[in-house]
């Protein structure tokens, strides 16, 4: 019985990393409507799914629709804690909605996170340097 479970675990898992798979090739090629139908399925199966959430705020942003990508970006990090490159999302979201105040705060987070060095972090640097006095 015990053996029978992992098998099946272990099958759920392989065929949610193929649908992840199949969702992001699909991304890839900018057929968003297909690729959110999977992720939306995915993340059915898989609640906890880092991944899905955040190629699902991809698509979002790709079809202009910010408050829906910041919810699925909050979703993401709020799966996986160390998916830092989120806030820098939701922060570019915001600034791009003019909320400054929200923007600078997941700048910030960004900017003070363990995420490498590189132009997205020293933008995030910068930008929260310019919003900071939004931060009140």
């Amino acid at each position: 019985n015990t053996k029978a479970s992992e098998l099946l675990a272990n099958v759920e898992t392989q065929e949610n990393s193929e649908m992840l798979n199949n969702a992001i090739s699909l991304y890839d090629s900018g057929k968003y409507p297909e690729s959110k139908n999977i992720l939306t399925e995915l993340v059915k199966k898989e609640p906890k799914n880092a991944y899905a959430y955040y190629y699902l705020g991809m698509i979002c942003d790709a079809e202009n629709d910010k408050n829906t990508a910041i919810n699925y970006y909050k979703k993401a990090i709020s799966a996986d804690s160390t998916m830092q490159i989120v806030n820098y999302m939701i922060a570019v979201d915001y600034d791009t909605m003019e909320q400054y105040k929200y923007a600078y705060q997941y700048y910030l987070a960004y900017a003070s996170s363990d995420a490498a060095e590189d132009e997205y972090k020293t933008y995030a640097k910068n930008r929260a340097e310019e919003l900071k006095d939004y931060a009140k």
